[in-house]
């Protein structure tokens, strides 16, 4: 195997396991009961130990406006076309979940929770039927979101499948897919809206700061996500197609 092989191979891997170690944390950050962890690197010196929640809440936006920015920046047309130009096409979905996992840590590690704001706060240590609640509807949501990745094909969603079909000699995988669902995961690439609501608002504590980070991530969702008409009959034709096929087995 040729040394750009390797390189190919090994960097695949590397933000393989960057996105499994985010992912991780990310569940961790979200569904950990109480307020979002607390930030383990002061964002700025002079601003770390601040007990302002108005500079806690502007930092906070600060963080959620750097991962949007890369989530929109990483995802334009331009940006793909400069990195196939360049003889990187492959590693375009690669570099774009690389950036991401870095988005989500640098939120992850400097958020600043505003504890003196609070919206509600049920305590699960007192009421244990709540604490399985909470964590049932998690799981739930977790296992929705995590499905539908392997649903709509982790591998190329990753972006490993890429550089493996590339080293093999074949087409790009996203190409051997039907043109409707081509369509579809240009419009929305992300599974299951309702289930990162659930994620996001279903919560013992709510502060402000929680409730900022849900409406942001969920209005962005929103604006992206440009499903139509056709996207959705064609999603209606595939689920009646797989009933049909599981009636016949």
């Amino acid at each position: 195997m040729a040394l750009k092989d390797n390189a190919a191979v090994s960097l695949s891997i590397a933000v393989l396991c960057c996105c499994i170690f985010t992912l991780g944390q990310l569940v961790m950050f979200l569904s950990s009961h109480g307020s979002l962890k607390q930030n383990r690197y002061p964002p700025f010196v002079y601003f770390g130990h601040s007990e302002s929640p108005w500079l806690q809440i502007i930092i906070d936006l600060f963080l959620m406006g750097v991962f949007v920015l890369q989530h929109s920046l990483q995802n334009r047309k331009a940006v793909k076309e400069f990195l196939v130009d360049k003889g990187f096409g492959i590693f375009e979905r690669l570099l774009y979940n690389l950036g991401s996992c870095f988005a989500l840590q640098v939120l992850i590690q400097l958020w600043h929770p505003v504890p003196s704001w609070i919206v509600w706060e049920i305590s699960t240590l007192v009421h244990p039927m709540a604490w399985w609640f909470f964590a049932i509807a998690h799981s739930i949501g977790w296992l929705i979101i995590y499905g539908g990745c392997f649903i709509m094909d982790l591998t190329e969603l990753l972006g490993a499948k890429q550089v493996f079909y590339s080293l093999q000699g074949w087409p790009d995988p996203l190409s051997l897919k039907s043109d409707g669902l081509r369509r579809f995961y240009s419009h929305m690439r992300h599974p299951s809206f309702c289930a990162l609501a659930l994620l996001l608002l279903v919560h013992p504590t709510m502060q402000i700061d929680r409730l900022l980070l849900a409406h942001m991530l969920l209005l962005y969702m929103i604006l992206c996500t440009r499903v139509d008409d056709v996207d959705y009959c064609y999603q209606r034709r595939m689920l009646q197609r797989k009933e049909r096929d599981l009636n016949c087995t």
